[in-house]
């Protein structure tokens, strides 16, 4: 039996828990991570490219508008 590459986890579980064959290295839970980790930059980076549009525009408040969306995809709409 292999250890995961990242954290030496003996869970590694290729083709289930809705694994792909893919990071056959990693254990589970270090795979999702790495999955959610490659989805929060690509969203940041969206996010990133709006605001840039929208200051382009001078568009304020869909500036504002996305601000509070990723204040409130954090789990912090109080800011």
């Amino acid at each position: 039996m292999k250890a995961c590459e990242k954290c030496g986890s003996y869970a590694i579980n290729p083709g289930r828990h809705g694994r792909d064959n893919t990071d056959q290295g990693l254990c589970d839970v270090c795979f999702w991570r790495k999955r959610a980790a490659e989805k929060e930059r690509s969203l940041a980076e969206t996010q990133r490219q709006i605001i840039e549009a929208a200051e382009r525009r001078g568009y304020e408040r869909a500036i504002a508008e996305c601000a509070q969306v990723a204040r409130a995809a954090k789990g912090d709409d109080h800011a």
